[in-house]
């Protein structure tokens, strides 16, 4: 994997992870099962298929063991570093870790220019715009 498509990427997951943990503070853990998308966990997309076993409840460790066996065999070290933040945002959420400090955890897995792309791949921050949470929070809990 390309570092462009890395950034790409992992803006895509960030996003869908931050949106998962906002969803699942409010509607629980269980609620998140229509939001999975099984055609990934069926092919060991990290995040969807953890997100399967924190919905049925499994335990966080038998998690971390499988998602961690599954990324020790990735080769390309983009490809490594983008499941090993599917695998945080997993852990993350089924611990209830707040929003704020997920996304702050996501973004520690890469280095500055990398962050500038993926702020630029969020459409709601302007290109020299640093990230402000207030930001993503009035979009995460806006009325719909």
């Amino acid at each position: 994997m390309k570092r462009k498509e890395f950034v790409k990427q992992a803006a895509q997951i960030i996003w869908r992870a931050i949106d998962f943990s906002d969803f699942s503070t409010r509607e629980g853990l269980l609620a998140l099962t229509e939001h999975i998308d099984c055609s990934k966990a069926d092919y060991r997309d990290i995040f969807e298929f953890g997100m399967q076993f924190v919905v049925e409840a499994q335990d966080p460790e038998d998690i971390n063991k499988i998602l961690s066996n599954l990324i020790n065999q990735e080769q390309n070290e983009n490809a490594k570093r983008l499941k090993t933040i599917q695998k945080e945002a997993v852990l993350n959420i089924v611990a209830g870790t707040n929003t704020r400090m997920l996304m702050e955890i996501m973004f520690s897995y890469v280095d500055n220019e990398e962050l500038k792309e993926i702020r630029k791949n969020f459409n709601f921050l302007g290109e020299d715009e640093s990230i402000d949470f207030r930001k993503v929070e009035a979009l995460l809990f806006k009325k719909t």
